[in-house]
């Protein structure tokens, strides 16, 4: 079973969890700034030596840190569980999961996976009756989508108090449960037992699931969840954090199954001054070795300004990433399979917008343009209160503004970007459909609904639109405007599709 984080993410979570820079580490371990970089990039593996140096500069547990970066240590793969689903999901290209434990029709989350319209359908698919949530702490890779769960059934919350912060969004508190120690949640006919583990945070919980029934030993079988530290750090876990958490859980059955939250990666740092870098026990205010204060010594550090601009832009960039590639997740050869002939069909007949004149009218007298026409009418009715500049120019807004709709929808309602991306090719055909109807504003030449020409008529929209504003003579530069705009679209959404159809074919 591969580690959540590989050796780049441990030793660049470990700098930055310390507040060191690259150039620190380098300071200290005697390797060069860009060889740092690499590592923690995965551009290069790692040798024995430079293992040994990173491990000693950022106080990282030798011998794990080897395993994990030379012997290529992964944890031994489960059995997979008949009463428990696994669910998986991303956030910003780090897979997480979450589970549905089931019995009896009835199931019971244990955290959302940070992919709530998957949770759902499992739910869906199986024919179970949720009964709960129950989120080991609040932060957003284990508790993110919670509010729309609770929109497909409104439920019980089983968090810890202290995490409740934690969450970007917060259930009404009526529907908080504190799962406190020797709670019981039943499902079906299966009692899921909680526990106070703190540690990841200080009051993540953990279950243990026991039922009536007995394998051939004799013994009960048990479902566990928890949120573990790894050992790589030199201190011991009692320095780190609360033992109490470890100790219950070594009270539980020796049967139990253990399924990770908190992957087997996860990294405290330990505590070390900000000035000269020594390590400390556990309590002090002073540093042992260079004698600052500490409490003054970061009340007189100024704040470093100057990377909140690229902090910003990295965290949109993530967002955009998550949201428009990483949240898409599916599996399924079949639907893969689907995908693909979609993308083809829509890449042939792209290649003929693309590469049609303007002038020609192709996009006008295509099949899509008669799927456009409903929503151009309807669009002229929409906007009427808005008045009569506005209901004229309705129509094409409104053949606009439908493929945007099911862009909307499929990127925040389903989390399905694929869709999305054949809904902006959508969006680029009506805007090269649009195109003619703007350049024949002064000939008046096209064919109009009702079979007459716009001579025949008093003009058409874009004919009214554009003398309104006094920016007739202006029809032909607006129009291929208008055209090569939806060209641009159009080859956005041929990229979007094909890397989402890049990364599907890889989780194949």
């Amino acid at each position: 079973m591969p580690l959540e984080d590989d050796f780049s993410d441990i030793i660049k979570k470990a700098r930055t969890g310390q507040g060191l820079s690259v150039g620190d580490v380098a300071l200290t371990s005697g390797l060069p700034s860009g060889t740092i970089t690499s590592l923690e990039r995965g551009a290069c593996p790692p040798d024995r030596s430079e293992v040994r140096a990173l491990a000693k500069a950022l106080g990282l547990r030798l011998g794990p840190l080897e395993q994990i970066a030379i012997e290529k240590w992964e944890p031994v793969a489960q059995q997979p569980l008949a009463w428990i689903e696994t669910v998986r999901g991303s956030i910003g290209g780090y897979g997480v999961q979450g589970y549905v434990v089931h019995d009896g029709g009835e199931a019971l989350l244990i955290d959302t996976a940070y992919n709530a319209p998957a949770m759902i359908e499992c739910l869906s698919t199986h024919h179970l009756k949720l009964v709960g949530i129950c989120l080991t702490h609040g932060h957003a890779d284990h508790a993110d989508g919670i509010e729309q769960i609770l929109k497909f059934r409104e439920v019980p919350v089983y968090l810890g108090t202290e995490d409740v912060d934690l969450l970007s969004w917060q259930p009404p508190a009526a529907q908080l449960k504190a799962p406190e120690q020797g709670r019981t949640i039943s499902v079906g006919r299966l009692g899921v037992h909680c526990l106070p583990t703190p540690g990841h945070t200080p009051p993540a919980s953990f279950s243990h699931r026991s039922d009536p029934q007995r394998t051939s030993a004799g013994t009960p079988r048990d479902f566990t969840r928890c949120g573990l530290a790894d050992s790589l750090f030199e201190r011991p876990a009692t320095q780190l954090h609360s033992a109490t958490g470890s100790i219950q859980i070594l009270s539980c059955p020796i049967t139990c199954s253990v399924i990770p939250c908190v992957m087997a990666s996860t990294i405290i740092p330990a505590v070390l001054c900000p000035k000269c870098r020594a390590d400390q026990p556990d309590g002090e205010t002073e540093c042992v070795k260079c004698g600052i204060i500490f409490a003054k010594y970061r009340t007189l550090t100024p704040p470093v300004r100057r990377q909140a601009a690229p902090q910003n832009y990295a965290r949109w960039v993530s967002l955009a990433k998550e949201w428009l590639v990483d949240s898409d997740t599916s599996t399924d050869s079949l639907r893969f399979a689907g995908r693909v002939v979609v993308f083809l069909v829509l890449l042939w007949w792209g290649r003929a917008f693309i590469f049609t004149p303007l002038e020609t009218n192709y996009t006008g007298e295509s099949f899509l343009h008669l799927i456009n026409l409903p929503f151009h009418e309807a669009g002229h009715i929409l906007f009427i209160p808005l008045g009569e500049f506005m209901t004229i120019l309705g129509g094409s807004l409104g053949q606009l503004l439908m493929p945007l709709v099911c862009l909307g929808t499929f990127l925040i309602k389903t989390r399905d970007p694929f869709g999305a991306s054949v809904a902006l090719w959508w969006t680029a055909e009506s805007f090269m459909d649009i195109a003619p109807y703007i350049n024949d504003a002064r000939a008046l030449d096209l064919t109009l609904l009702g079979g007459v020409t716009g001579k025949e008529t008093d003009g058409h929209d874009w004919n009214n639109i554009l003398t309104m504003l006094g920016w007739l003579e202006h029809d032909h530069r607006l129009a291929h405007l208008a055209y090569n705009f939806g060209i641009l679209l159009m080859l956005v959404s041929f990229a979007w599709g094909g890397l989402l159809l890049l990364k599907h074919y890889r989780r194949l």
